[in-house]
């Protein structure tokens, strides 16, 4: 046998050990839910679940488009597909680590699209920044659709919700903008750096702040993109906004007990409250929220399959997805016979 059949069969090995191991991850991962998820989409409307997916799925390339947007300005040449495919990728890593290694899988995508580890870094904070800041401005326009469905005992944790997303805008914003802040956040980082001995960090965090003070100065100039990137921010949330209101059409077959834009009203009070509300062991915040938000509305049984179809598309169908985009890749990888660290 020779060199080259043993690097065919080796390439082969890893292509069928790698399948393997991403249905695994699979199975592992929709093992305790497939069976309610396969019950719900035979009852749903097959039109109703389409366009469900269809608004998962467009979240997904308006964030892509997004980070495109922003490397653009480092690199002319870069493409929505690859702001795209990078979302896809980092929506995998988001899956496996429980949200904690998003902008990690984002930030190495990019570095290999030729875009650097702070430069991109920076821009993805900012852009992180602008989406809470579309978050708050979503639940500000839509006032009206949510107060009157809301019980007073809600509005603390939604003045809170608000309060904390302000706090963490205007922090970046500060930090991004005004010099003297911008001092305070190196001196605060120093001290703490200097009581737990890792002094050395403090010149990457310096790196990473100035990199993300010059990124704010010029995006905030460029007054085009900054409304192109919020009105991309304004439709991204309003796929998912509009998901219950339809979710509920295709479960019954009837109108829902409010109107259109009541509904996605609702859904962006429940974006923003998203972490702030404790949950009980054993279920998610997003399910706590949206359970607490349309069951007096929809009726326990009919929020449950809802929310099914809800948590479908924002986060199983775009996690499935994101397998696909990373064994492509992995498998694109093996038969170049490059190395594959992810």
């Amino acid at each position: 046998m020779d060199s080259k059949e043993v690097k065919t069969g080796y390439k082969g090995i890893r292509i069928i050990g790698f399948t393997s191991l991403m249905l695994l991850l699979i199975y592992l991962f929709f093992k305790d839910t497939y069976v309610e998820i396969g019950l719900q989409l035979k009852t749903a409307a097959l039109g109703g679940i389409l366009l469900i997916a269809l608004l998962g799925i467009a979240y997904v390339i308006c964030d892509g488009i997004l980070v495109a947007i922003f490397a653009k300005k480092h690199r002319s040449t870069y493409t929505y597909k690859e702001g795209i495919l990078t979302v896809w990728y980092a929506i995998f890593y988001k899956g496996i680590t429980f949200g904690s290694g998003t902008k990690v899988a984002q930030m190495y995508m990019l570095n290999e699209q030729g875009i650097p580890l702070g430069i991109s870094g920076s821009f993805l904070t900012l852009n992180y920044a602008l989406h809470k800041l579309c978050v708050l401005l979503y639940m500000s326009l839509t006032i009206s659709g949510w107060q009157q469905h809301l019980a007073h005992s809600y509005t603390g944790y939604i003045y809170f919700g608000y309060g904390l997303n302000l706090v963490i805008i205007g922090c970046l914003v500060l930090a991004c903008t005004w010099k003297r802040f911008h001092e305070l956040v190196l001196w605060l980082v120093r001290k703490g750096l200097e009581a737990i001995n890792k002094i050395e960090l403090y010149e990457v965090v310096e790196a990473f702040l100035v990199d993300l003070e010059k990124e704010s100065r010029t995006f905030f100039k460029a007054k085009g993109r900054l409304i192109i990137c919020t009105l991309l921010n304004l439709i991204k949330l309003s796929c998912w906004y509009m998901i219950p209101y339809i979710a509920y059409w295709s479960m019954t077959r009837e109108m829902p007990p409010i109107d259109f834009w009541e509904g996605m009203a609702l859904a962006s009070v429940m974006n923003l409250l998203v972490g702030v509300i404790p949950a009980p062991v054993g279920m998610g915040s997003s399910e706590l929220v949206y359970l607490m938000l349309f069951s007096s509305l929809f009726g326990k049984l009919t929020t449950d399959s809802t929310m099914l179809l809800y948590r479908m598309a924002s986060y199983y169908l775009p996690f499935l997805i994101g397998i696909g985009v990373v064994m492509m890749r992995r498998f694109n990888k093996i038969k170049e016979g490059k190395p594959c660290e992810t």
